[in-house]
C-alpha cells in the first residue's frame, strides 16, 4: 500500500507533461470615439506566453469584423452597435501555435458610455 502511495505523485506528474495551459484571457475595453451609431473600440488583454495568435471580432456589426493579431491589443474601427440598442458585441479567441482555441471571450459592451 506504501509503495501505492509513493508512486503515484510520480504518475500525475508524468501525466501533466507536455501540456500547455493558457492563462484566463482578461480583455479590457476603451471606447476612443463614438458618432452616428459607430465606434472605435481599442481592446487590450494579457499576454499569455501559450498563445500565438488571437482572433478579433465584431459580431454586432454588418457586416461582421473578424482580424487577426499576433499582438495583446487592437483598435477596432466602425464597430456598430444591434439595431435600435447601444450594444455592440465583441470577442477574442485565443489559439496556440497548433491553431488549437486555447481561450475565448465575449464583451457586450455599451459604445455610449
Amino acid at each position: 500500500m506504501n509503495g501505492f502511495i509513493l508512486t503515484m505523485p510520480i504518475f500525475l506528474v508524468v501525466l501533466g507533461i507536455g501540456y500547455a495551459y493558457a492563462e484566463p484571457l482578461s480583455v479590457n475595453i476603451e471606447i476612443i470615439e463614438y458618432a452616428d451609431d459607430s465606434a472605435t473600440v481599442k481592446m487590450t488583454w494579457n499576454d499569455d506566453p501559450s498563445v500565438f495568435k488571437y482572433e478579433i471580432g465584431c459580431v454586432s456589426c454588418s457586416p461582421n469584423v473578424s482580424e487577426i493579431s499576433m499582438d495583446n491589443n487592437i483598435t477596432l474601427n466602425d464597430v456598430s452597435t444591434f439595431p435600435n440598442t447601444s450594444n455592440a458585441l465583441l470577442y477574442v479567441i485565443a489559439y496556440d501555435s497548433e491553431d488549437e482555441i486555447v481561450d475565448a471571450k465575449q464583451i457586450l459592451i455599451d459604445v455610449t458610455e
